[in-house]
């Protein structure tokens, strides 16, 4: 049976190379994308009863949940959850783009 987990990695790698554009979610830390007819939406959590951290990701159609995956730090997707997930973080702040403007404005200084 194949489950989210299988695309995660192509996930990861179209927002590495700006294929992918995230937004931000109404859920605190979670972000959200439309590829198709279909949302990959991803979240971290953490549980204040035992200081575990970790993320989500469900795959959507509509309002309807798909799939869903998650792993806590000590989880072996653990991994790949937090790469997508800082993927998404930077795609949605444009961080490569404030990298690039920063350098403009350090070059400037050291003229």
């Amino acid at each position: 049976m194949r489950t989210i987990d299988d695309i995660l990695p192509t996930v990861q790698e179209a927002t590495a190379a700006g294929k992918l554009q995230w937004k931000e979610n109404n859920i605190p830390d979670s972000y959200l994308t439309q590829i198709g007819p279909f949302s990959v939406l991803i979240w971290q959590w953490q549980d204040n009863d035992d200081d575990t951290f970790g993320y989500s990701v469900q795959l959507l159609r509509g309002p309807n949940v798909l799939d869903t995956a998650r792993s806590s730090q000590y989880g072996s997707k653990f991994g790949l959850l937090e790469a997508v997930f800082e993927g998404a973080r930077r795609s949605f702040l444009n961080v490569d783009e404030v990298i690039a403007d920063l350098e403009g404005e350090l070059a400037k200084l050291m003229k």
